[in-house]
């Protein structure tokens, strides 16, 4: 089965095969960031805006519990492939380090200045990964590799040049795959940190990463509405997979290494066959967009809770990239941000939405 999580608030989990939606699983009060699957495929993992992880189960749907420690949004979540830990990394720039059975927080990882937006964790379960940045300025923007039993830092990855978004490991512990705003993959040695090779052929922010069982391709999803596969072992483009309409914001490959998914903006989930990059199948989510509210007319003014915001692929965003706002077609003729103020003009008039 494959699982998705989204701005309406909830999670879903669909038939791999077929296509079908089997369960919503509703409990978030706002929208999901991040999910992850057991590897015996007995529980789910979730992250959202609402600052907390929930564990659930994913053959019944039912809530097991609510993990609370995070001040900001929860971005990221990985589980651990016993299953035994669950890791979370936020806004609030720590990753968290949860017991599975218990909800108790084992430990916290402090070292990132700006939010965490990716987390993975290695195999055997020695050791966390961690991406993090601040879109729009030049503060962390690293790679950071930590002791899984002690919460030590062991090294810092530095190379990208912008917020790094997505992360993942080699089932062998060997290397470490990022992605970033900076449009690139980089494959980095997991025990000397050392960059190996830098991918490039997106052309705008990379928001997700994955890399086969196996080792030996990479997928990457990107800003650009597209999936690519890459030969891990001399960085080639294999293939490009199109047919979204809007940003990927997630992948994932099967076990067997045969199929590719995706999760994009578009509302869809899409499943691909890795050898031939060929659309298998193609899960319209039931949820929408979140529109601006159409009752904010001329001289109104909404609060939302975010530094600056901007325009970015017809959404207005947030300082940490999160999505506020998708922008009508009939607001986008003309649609500027300033400062913490934004504005659009229609044939119906001027609107305003400021920014606290």
């Amino acid at each position: 089965f494959v699982v998705s999580g989204s701005l309406d608030k909830t999670v879903k989990i669909w038939d791999a095969q077929t296509g079908a939606l089997q369960k919503t699983l509703e409990g978030h009060s706002s929208k999901v960031y991040a999910v992850a699957i057991s590897t015996d495929g007995e529980f789910v993992v979730s992250g959202s805006e609402d600052k907390t992880v929930k564990i659930w189960n994913a053959q019944t749907g039912a809530q097991k519990r609510t993990l609370e420690g995070h001040s900001k949004y929860v971005i990221a979540v990985a589980i651990s492939t016993d299953g035994q830990f669950v890791v979370s990394g936020s806004n609030d720039t720590t990753v968290k380090i949860w017991d599975a059975q218990t909800g108790a927080l084992k430990r916290t990882l402090v070292g990132h200045i700006s939010s965490v937006y990716a987390v993975a964790i290695s195999t055997d379960g020695q050791f966390v990964v961690s991406g993090s940045g601040a879109p729009y300025e030049s503060t962390d923007d690293t790679v950071k590799i930590w002791d899984a039993q002690t919460g030590a830092l062991q090294r810092t990855l530095e190379g990208h040049t912008q917020t790094v978004r997505a992360v993942a490991i080699s089932t062998d512990g060997q290397f470490v795959v990022s992605g970033s705003l900076d449009k690139t993959v980089k494959i980095w040695d997991a025990q000397t940190g050392a960059l190996q090779r830098t991918l490039e052929g997106h052309s705008d922010w990379v928001n997700a990463v994955a890399i086969s069982t196996d080792g030996q391709f990479v997928v990457s999803g990107s800003e650009d509405k597209t999936v690519k596969i890459w030969d891990a072992q001399t960085g080639a483009l294999q293939r490009t997979l199109e047919g979204h309409i809007s940003s990927v914001c997630a992948v994932a490959i099967s076990t067997d290494g045969q199929f590719v998914v995706s999760g994009s903006w578009d509302n869809t989930v899409k499943i691909w066959d890795a050898q031939t990059g060929v659309l298998l199948k193609d899960s319209v989510a039931d949820g929408q967009f979140p529109p601006i509210d159409m009752q904010y007319k001329f001289g109104s003014a909404m609060a939302v809770d975010s530094e600056c915001i901007v325009i970015k692929n017809n959404w207005l965003c947030g300082v940490n990239c999160e999505f506020l706002f998708w922008i009508p077609p009939e607001y986008r003729s003309v649609a500027k941000t300033e400062g913490k103020v934004f504005a659009c003009l229609n044939e119906r008039g001027r609107f305003f939405l400021r920014i606290k």
